[in-house]
């Protein structure tokens, strides 16, 4: 088992130039060159009605703590239940490699957080790491689920940390990826109060997905699917103000009392979130091991969902993750 008491490189991973534009953009993308007025199309914003294509599956829409949310699901209900939670400004999309290889044997939902994806948006001001962990609560129990492995990713692993914290009968075991809450913000720090909708342009643009990933030319439509719309200002000003509560500390002692299963895994290589974040997390839950994904960046179930979906199944059979390891038996 991998754990650690230092990065995988024995120091703090490498990350973006100093610049303040050159630190958010790491995390998003580099959207902030178009806050520069470089390399932006014309027509971001417009009175267009915004129509996003279709997901892979069938959407699912439930009216759950004032929104309606849209969430895919496939499996039985009764075989073991995994929910997967998305970060900021991402949506269910994020997680298609996971759904795809786990449905033939779980209960998968994957769901698209209020304000995000298709689920509706409401008050901004509501969009705290409580108010989506609650709202991720409430889809339990829409869904009649009583416990679930949960999964998250930036944001929405400290969402699940919250959960196994705050509703510890519903969470049956762990896994957090590259997460927010743990302090360790690296230079996003430096700017998470000053940015803006038109410096995030870049996002619906979809600048911030590599073209090498097939999956991605498929996000890269769901997010331009913004432009020119009524909703791309609303939905871009939403991001900006969230942005500093998304990156929210959890307590000390809201992770000392989860007690369920966990599995932090984490891109070796993650531009965004500090390795000490990592670390820092795996100190503080006390049933925690952790594990570093080779090529993973900030979100290593898109970037290499091939080795980050070999430890989430090693993980809910309870086995040993060595073997996901690239050059594992070398």
């Amino acid at each position: 088992m991998t754990s650690l008491s230092t990065d995988p490189h024995g120091k703090q991973s490498p990350s973006c130039k100093p610049s303040r534009v050159g630190q958010v953009a790491c995390w998003i993308g580099a959207s902030l060159i178009c806050g520069m007025g470089l390399g932006c199309v014309s027509g971001i914003y417009g009175d267009a009605p915004f129509t996003p294509p279709s997901y892979w599956d069938e959407e699912h829409f439930d009216d759950v703590a004032g929104h309606r949310i849209c969430y895919l699901e496939s499996g039985t209900r009764h075989s073991q239940t995994v929910i997967f939670i998305h970060g900021w400004s991402g949506n269910l999309q994020n997680w298609w490699d996971q759904y795809e290889d786990l449905s033939n044997r779980y209960h998968v939902v994957v769901f698209d957080l209020p304000g995000h994806g298709k689920s509706s948006r409401g008050t901004v001001e509501d969009y705290t790491l409580e108010f989506f962990m609650e709202t991720t609560h409430a889809l339990m129990d829409a869904l009649e689920i009583p416990s679930a492995t949960i999964v998250g990713n930036s944001m929405g692993g400290a969402v699940a940390m919250l959960l196994a914290a705050r509703h510890p009968e519903r969470v049956e075991a762990l896994l957090v990826s590259d997460a927010t809450g743990s302090g360790h913000n690296g230079r996003i720090q430096h700017v998470k109060r000053i940015v803006t909708a038109n410096s995030i342009r870049g996002v619906i643009e979809g600048i911030h997905y590599s073209r090498t990933i097939e999956k991605n030319r498929s996000r890269v439509e769901f997010v331009r699917s913004y432009l020119g719309t009524i909703e791309a200002r609303p939905f871009l000003e939403m991001l900006a103000s969230m942005l500093a509560g998304s990156l929210q500390e959890i307590g000390a002692r809201d992770l000392a009392s989860i007690q369920s299963p966990t599995m932090i895994v984490w891109g070796e290589d993650d531009p965004v979130m500090p390795t000490k974040g990592a670390m820092h997390f795996h100190r503080a839950i006390a049933q925690s091991e952790l594990y570093w994904v080779h090529k993973g960046g900030h979100t290593p179930n898109m970037n290499n969902a091939a080795e980050f979906n070999c430890v989430l199944e090693r993980f809910l059979a309870g086995s040993d993750p060595e073997i996901c390891h690239p050059h594992h038996g070398e």
